[in-house]
């Protein structure tokens, strides 16, 4: 009678239902597994050091703001919104990604604390997604105190300030989703040099590249921010910004980095899920 039971639940059929039911058990379980990972992250990142550079973040473009402001504010036109523009989204967001995002598998690897967390099933998912999540907020909290800091400072010289804390606000949310889900990327591919390499894109590809009036600036994440940008503030077709930049519909600008965070998300969780890493001696 054993044997018939045992034999019964070896049959193809049986295999195929419990790996089913084990799929969907590890589905339903994935988002606490990622809630605690990012509980615990934000908990271990909330170190004074941490919070210095991330008051640091905040500060740094209103002092930049305060100092332009008083020696009369920007002269050129759109003097206000290029320079919040490269401090706020470009600048903060980058930083705080690369503090926060980029070294994420690497502290891993170096803390020899990787086959612990990824000995569970759907460990790895949940602690790629956990860490990115946490670095995230970290960094959109930072840009969006700053945004709010830097308009206050500008105020008085800055033209309808409150189209461009909002515009300022909606571009910090969407390149850290971008940016951070290149990071993380990167971060899963090269985890030791992960740091290192995004700050070459950023040189090379954002600023570079970001910045030629060519058809190659448009597979960049700044050109579709800028269009963003240049869209919420109503700016003209002739503005100086315009020369690197199109009047393409704002969706699109939008779709565009949807697609571009979800797919590299995708690219990094099966680079985790599929790669062998060595952890440090």
């Amino acid at each position: 009678m054993s044997e018939a039971i045992d034999n019964t639940q070896l049959e193809p059929s049986n295999v195929a239902t419990n790996r089913r039911s084990q799929a969907g058990s590890l589905l339903l379980k994935l988002p606490q597994q990622i809630l605690s990972v990012t509980r615990f992250e934000f908990r271990r990142t909330n170190t004074l050091p941490r919070l210095a550079v991330w008051a640091g973040l905040m500060v740094f473009p209103m002092v930049i703001a305060a100092l332009v402001s008083s020696y009369g504010g920007a002269t050129r036109p759109y003097g206000w919104g290029f320079m919040l523009y490269i401090l706020v989204p470009h600048v903060t967001c980058h930083l705080g990604l690369l503090l926060w995002v980029a070294p994420n598998v690497n502290n891993e690897l170096e803390g020899r604390t990787w086959f612990y967390l990824t000995a569970r099933p759907g460990g790895r998912i949940a602690l790629l997604l956990g860490k990115h999540i946490n670095g995230l907020l970290w960094t959109v909290t930072a840009g969006w105190i700053a945004a709010s800091l830097a308009v206050l400072v500008a105020g008085p010289t800055l033209e309808d300030h409150v189209r461009h804390w909002w515009a300022l606000l909606l571009t910090v949310t969407l390149a850290t989703l971008a940016y951070g889900s290149l990071f993380t990327m990167v971060a899963t591919l090269l985890p030791r040099r992960a740091m290192m390499i995004c700050v070459a894109y950023v040189l090379i590809g954002e600023v570079f590249l970001g910045n030629m009036p060519a058809v190659i600036n448009e597979l960049t994440v700044h050109h579709h921010l800028a269009n963003i940008f240049a869209d919420c503030l109503k700016w003209p077709v002739d503005a100086d910004i315009r020369l690197t930049l199109d009047t393409t519909p704002l969706w699109i600008h939008l779709s565009a980095l949807g697609g571009y965070t979800a797919t590299l998300l995708v690219v990094a969780a099966i680079i985790l899920c599929w790669r062998e890493y060595i952890t440090s001696d």
